[in-house]
This record gives C-alpha cells, sequence and structure tokens, in this order.
C-alpha cells in the first residue's frame, strides 16, 4: 500500500499531497532519487522505504526524452537494469535521450545510435516507439 503512495507521487507529481512532500523532503530532485532526510516524519520514512519495490520494475516512458538520462535512468525494456548495457563514452554520463532523437522527423537518430550502443542496446533503443509531438516522458 505505501509503494502505490510512492507511485502516486510519482506519476501525479502536481497533486497536493505530493507537492508538499516535495516541497519538505525532496525539493530539487524527484521521489526516486530522494533520501530519507533529518528528522522525517514516520510516514514518508515508511514510504521511502518502499523504493526499491518500485525501482525493481520502473521504467520511463519516452515522450520528449528531455527529462530521461541516457546511461543513468531506466528506460531502455529489458528485463532488470532497463538501462543501456553499453558503458558512457567520456563526458556524455549525463547526456539525455532526446540528443538520440532527430528533432526535424521525431525519430530516432540511426548514426548517432550506432555510434554510441552495442548491437543489443541499438535494437531495444530502435524498437521504442516515439510519438510525433513534444509528450512529457512519464513512468510506466
Amino acid at each position: 500500500m505505501l509503494a502505490k503512495q510512492l507511485w502516486l507521487l510519482i506519476t501525479k507529481p502536481h497533486s497536493l499531497v505530493a507537492r508538499v512532500l516535495k516541497a519538505k523532503y525532496y525539493p530539487s530532485s524527484s521521489p526516486l532519487e530522494a533520501r530519507v532526510g533529518n528528522r522525517p516524519s514516520l510516514t514518508w520514512r515508511s514510504i521511502i522505504g518502499t523504493k526499491n519495490i518500485i525501482l525493481a520494475g520502473h521504467r520511463l516512458r519516452i515522450g520528449s526524452g528531455q527529462n530521461v538520462r541516457i546511461w543513468k535512468d531506466q528506460w531502455i525494456p529489458r528485463p532488470i537494469t532497463f538501462k543501456p548495457i553499453t558503458p558512457p563514452p567520456n563526458r556524455l554520463d549525463n547526456a539525455v535521450v532526446a540528443a538520440l532523437i532527430d528533432p526535424k522527423t521525431c525519430e530516432w537518430d540511426r548514426l548517432i545510435i550506432d555510434g554510441l550502443f552495442a548491437p543489443s542496446d541499438k535494437d531495444s533503443i530502435l524498437g521504442i516507439p516515439l510519438g510525433r509531438t513534444n509528450q512529457p516522458d512519464l513512468p510506466c
């Protein structure tokens, strides 16, 4: 039940409870990056204690790709890690998925993907459908 509350903080960030908890416990991050903090309430300590349950099966659905980090976030439809197997090149460890999308066609930029990723990662990434509009990146 508490894992469901954490999921609601992730999927409904504009709800009143999400805004209150964000202001107090994770003002500059997301619920999944939040820490217990100093003198947390029992409720917050219990909610944040379920983070591993959510992380075990959580990944992001790509919209614009502006808020999804290529090598740090879980976004590739692959069991267990949901992350690329290919190690990040120098200085690209904080790159976002939007850098892999051609802004003119709203399709994957195959040249960039071919140059950065191992074949198994390439196939997984190119298999992710992209929309034609700039939708937000959402948890799924």
